[in-house]
């Protein structure tokens, strides 16, 4: 009887696991059949980095150790394209997705709650895997800058993040009130945020934009992709753990707001 019960457990646990893998499958082919949004996610950050490195191209950090400006400006627009990823490009699919039935229509399926939540979720840790991928290429080659020096502490701040900023996509599209609404709701307050949190060019730290911008998640994620990058700076560890708890608390705020206010129908006007 022990026998049989621990054959199903398991059976169990491969068929979520291929239920979980199907619904990323299908996520996956919903976001490359929209082409703008596709290539939108991962040409901005590459545009940006172009036209940033070109302006900064001999211009060295000297409040970062004297590293070239190019060093700083590729994790940080790797992180940039992480958080626009997992926070600016899911929350508003999701917003759309309800105010158009279709959230209504998945639930309605046998698809388990849960089950739609990971393949959502799984489907932004690959979207971020690739356009990492991509950015990290494009800075080797095109402007000779460093791969991380410490490749876990890098690949864990990853991970952090894109969960972290899903969870708060996931949270603040329960307080969009329709699609319409969405891109203006979800892009200003974000673009103000890289803007202030240093993405382009990094702030002094004790100055009052910097204080601000480190009440919010945005420049600590930042900090966190880039100390693996950093061997003389003022982030002489890899780990940025005081960044990456912060970060982590954000996604926390952002599965209260998910519990409390996500939405699978559209709102009554």
């Amino acid at each position: 009887m022990t026998t049989a019960t621990s054959g199903l457990a398991r059976w169990g646990r491969r068929s979520n696991l291929a239920m979980v893998i199907r619904q990323i499958g299908y996520e996956q082919r919903t976001f490359w059949r929209t082409p703008a949004s596709a290539i939108f996610t991962f040409a901005l950050p590459v545009v940006f980095l172009v036209l940033f490195a070109g302006i900064n191209k001999n211009t060295r950090l000297h409040s970062l150790g004297g590293i070239p400006g190019v060093q700083y400006l590729v994790p940080s627009l790797l992180a940039y394209g992480v958080m626009s990823a997992c926070f600016v490009n899911l929350s508003i699919t999701i917003v759309f997705r309800r105010d158009t039935g279709i959230l209504k229509r998945t639930r309605g399926t046998p698809l388990p709650s849960w089950a739609f939540f990971a393949g959502v979720l799984g489907s932004a840790l690959v979207v971020s895997t690739v356009m990492v991928a991509i950015a990290l290429v494009v800075g080797r080659v095109f402007y000779d800058v460093r791969f991380p020096s410490h490749w876990l502490p890098f690949i864990v701040a990853l991970v952090v993040g894109a969960l972290s900023f899903a969870m708060l996509g996931l949270g603040v599209s329960g307080l969009v009130p329709n699609a319409e609404a969405a891109p203006a709701v979800i892009n200003v307050p974000f673009l103000i945020l890289v803007i202030i949190s240093g993405t382009f060019f990094p702030f002094p730290p004790h100055s009052l934009i910097s204080k601000v911008a480190d009440f919010f998640p945005v420049s600590h994620f930042i900090k966190a992709v880039f100390a693996p990058f950093n061997d003389v700076g003022f982030h002489q560890s890899p780990w940025a753990l005081h960044s990456l708890l912060i970060v982590a608390i954000w996604g926390v705020v952002g599965v209260v707001l998910a519990v409390r206010r996500f939405r699978w129908e559209p709102g009554r006007n």
